[in-house]
Order: structure tokens, then C-alpha cells, then sequence
């Protein structure tokens, strides 16, 4: 007679299942784990330890920097950590480790995890579709393992050509029904050269494949509206969207198109984009004011040292949402999520 193993699915985790929609797998992962995976490539790193690497990792409030500082000085951090993922075992690791880790310290359930393809094949060394493959085989792996959903965001890039950017989404259709299940468009336009109507053809192609589409606009004063992303990209959920508090007109778009905003607190608030706790609280009461659907996210949750029970309690513990608000926004994060599985 075969032994019965004790069973324990009553013990449940003590917090409710989150979703977060917007999280970029650059900056997703442990410093830990970074630094581990970039020796075991034997990747050679400018940092002379590990605390110093972490140090770099960091952008707390103390080391605050504006946006444009952020992604393309010397002091970018997405450098190094695209530089550490640029191998198809790098990204299993990737994706399953921020995952689990999400699913471990906040019960999230549902996970959105973005990432640049072409930005961890080393400049065209790598083969496209092995770095793919391995991101997907991380979002196997934790899903076996873990009652979580989690799906991947391919990015295209301001400053590609229409080409490179072409053929992400070519990659994302193909894989669509691997669990990639929508495209970005990030980055910033140094040289404002970005044309959003070259692009609409390319986006239309997505939508039409059955890719979910979320567009970076509205983070800060950069060339590219919120009107431009939803009206000329086809997009139904914007990363940030936070400028459209300045305009009631596109506020008046957002919600009558029934578009969903990805809001990142404490990224906003590090990176100078939201004037603090006052800031943040302005933003919030405009887009309950407007009837914005808006979702709660980390973004870079490793640069600020975060994560979404964190961004939940800050905006509880100062007041600016109750709970029953947080779970609306919770709701509104699964109806607007990509994943259908």
C-alpha cells in the first residue's frame, strides 16, 4: 500500500493575490542574483565588489536623478544588467526568478514582466530566438511551480530603426501563444527624431496578431504624448501616464477610450517626476477625480528597492489610498492585464 503524504492545502499565504503589469526584468532581479549570474558567464564587471556593484545597482533618494540621467549617462544601471542577461540562461533565470520572488514576498499571482530582446543578444551575436526561448523557459519553469500567471512584454525602442523594431514584433506574434503577450515602446528620444505615424503600421500589426499593446508616454516631458500612444499606437494601457494630469483633455480621452495607466509611485517619486508624498497624492486624487482606471506597479523594483506590498503601503500609510481603493486598482489590473491563460 502506497504511504500518503500529509496534505496542507488549507494553509494559504496570509495576504491577498496581487498583479502587477508593469516590471522590467532589467532591473527585476536580486543584485545577488546578478552578480552571480554575470560571474558565472564570466562577464568582467568595472566594480572592484560586490558592495560597490550594489551601491551602483541602488537609486535611492539620496543618489536622485532625473529621467534622462537615468537611462543614458554613465550612471545607467540598464547597462550593466542587460549586459549581465545577454545569454539565453541568463533569462530563464531571469524571468523565474523574479516571478518566484514575487509570488514569495507578495503573493502576486498574475505577473507582467517586460523586457528589450535585442538588447541581450550582444548586438546580433546572440541568436534572437534562443534568447526568447530561454525567457520562456523561465516562465515555464515558474509556473510549474508556483500558482502564478505570468506573461512577457517584448519592448521596442525609440531609438531603433523601424526595421529592428519590425522584427521584435515579428518575434512577439510568433511567440504569442509561447506566453509572450503584448509589445512596449520605451525608451527616451534624445534627439526627438521618434515619429509615432511611421510606427502605427507596425503597432496595428500587433493588435491585429492579438498582442496586447502598452505604450511608455506621459512619464515625463518627453516628445511622445499619451494622445500620441493611444490614438496613433493603438495603445489600451500606458506605462506612467502621469504628465495627463496637466491636460483635461487627455484625461478625458484616457477614460473614454477606457485606457489604463501603469503607475510606478516610487519611481516617479525618485526619479523627480512626482514631487514626493504631495506629488504622488496630487497624481492619485486626479485620476480618481477623472475616473482613470490606473494599476499599482514597482518598475525597477531592484533600483529603488521595492516591491508591490511596499508601493501598496505607501500609499496606504500616507492616506492617499484606502484599501478598498487598492483593491479596485487591483480589479482594474486584471481586466486590463494581457494574460488569458
Amino acid at each position: 500500500m502506497a504511504h500518503e503524504m500529509p496534505k496542507f492545502d488549507h494553509l494559504e499565504p496570509k495576504t491577498k493575490p496581487l498583479t502587477e503589469l508593469h516590471l522590467h526584468a532589467g532591473a527585476g532581479l536580486p543584485t545577488s542574483t546578478m552578480w552571480s549570474i554575470a560571474h558565472d558567464q564570466g562577464i568582467r564587471l568595472p566594480f572592484r565588489n560586490y558592495w560597490a556593484f550594489k551601491e551602483f545597482i541602488t537609486v535611492t533618494k539620496d543618489r536622485m536623478m532625473n529621467l534622462d540621467t537615468f537611462l543614458h549617462s554613465d550612471l545607467n544601471p540598464f547597462h550593466w544588467c542587460e549586459v549581465i542577461q545577454s545569454s539565453p540562461e541568463a533569462m530563464e533565470r531571469t524571468v523565474y526568478e523574479i516571478a518566484a520572488k514575487a509570488y514569495r514576498s507578495s503573493n502576486v499571482q498574475r505577473i507582467e514582466i517586460r523586457f528589450t530582446p535585442m538588447k541581450r543578444n550582444r548586438g546580433g551575436e546572440r541568436d534572437l530566438d534562443h534568447i526568447i526561448m530561454g525567457a520562456l523557459h523561465g516562465l515555464d519553469r515558474v509556473m510549474l511551480e508556483y500558482p502564478i500567471k505570468v506573461g512577457l512584454i517584448f519592448c521596442l525602442e525609440k531609438k531603433f530603426s523601424k526595421t529592428q523594431n519590425q522584427i521584435t514584433v515579428e518575434k512577439a506574434i510568433k511567440y504569442h501563444k509561447r506566453g509572450v503577450v503584448g509589445i512596449d515602446l520605451a525608451g527616451l528620444d534624445a534627439h526627438n527624431e521618434f515619429d509615432a505615424n511611421a510606427m502605427s503600421e507596425i503597432f496595428l500589426a500587433a493588435k491585429n496578431a492579438g498582442l496586447g499593446i502598452t505604450v511608455h508616454a506621459g512619464e515625463s516631458a518627453e516628445t511622445l504624448t499619451v494622445t500620441e500612444a493611444i490614438t496613433k499606437l493603438h495603445a489600451t494601457r500606458i506605462g506612467h501616464g502621469i504628465q495627463a494630469i496637466h491636460d483635461k483633455k487627455e484625461l478625458k480621452l484616457i477614460r473614454d477610450r477606457n485606457v489604463t495607466l501603469e503607475f510606478c509611485p516610487s519611481s516617479n517619486m525618485i526619479l523627480g517626476l512626482a514631487k514626493g508624498i504631495p506629488g504622488i497624492r496630487r497624481i492619485v486624487e486626479t485620476f480618481l477625480k477623472h475616473e482613470i482606471k490606473f494599476t499599482i506597479n514597482t518598475d525597477d523594483p531592484i533600483f529603488f528597492e521595492t516591491n508591490i506590498s511596499k508601493e501598496i503601503a505607501l500609499l496606504i500609510d500616507n492616506n492617499i489610498l484606502t484599501h478598498a481603493q487598492v483593491d479596485q486598482c487591483m480589479d482594474w489590473a486584471q481586466e486590463a492585464s494581457f494574460i488569458d491563460y
